[in-house]
């Protein structure tokens, strides 16, 4: 039990202990520091992961998506880069491009969709590198 009092003091028992206004505020002050520095450290990797998610990388997923259709992996680590790039009308459309290659029913169905993803996807990094969320 944590109680605050005007004079800091233990009580020998050690159900119970008092602390300052000051040092509550100071405890405070403290674990806030320690969460505004843990969400920076958490920007940081999502923009270094980011930052990774690149054309040649998702061309790469898409040339082995296109050649398998059916590789599931290929295709979440794909959707994966795309998802990550924001929300933007360019991803949503890529992203309906990608679903398209799932609901292909034939192979010439899911070889045609992979084709017209990867356009989609294409504009998608491109839109995402134009305003400076990803390199190119």
């Amino acid at each position: 039990m944590l109680l605050i009092g005007t004079s800091p003091q233990e009580d020998l028992s050690g159900d119970k202990m008092k602390i300052t206004r000051k040092q509550l505020r100071q405890i405070i002050k403290e674990e806030k520091a320690k969460v505004l520095a843990e969400q920076k450290i958490r920007r940081i990797v999502r923009r270094k992961l980011m930052e990774q998610a690149t054309w040649p990388q998702a061309s790469d997923l898409l040339s082995v998506l296109q050649s398998n259709p059916r590789d599931s992996k290929t295709f979440d680590q794909i959707m994966t880069m795309v998802q990550g790039l924001g929300k933007t009308p360019e991803v949503d459309m890529a992203v309906d491009a990608l679903l398209a290659i799932e609901d292909a029913e034939s192979p010439d169905e899911m070889a045609s969709a992979a084709d017209y993803a990867i356009d989609y996807v294409r504009d998608a990094f491109t839109a995402a590198a134009r305003s400076g969320r990803i390199e190119q």
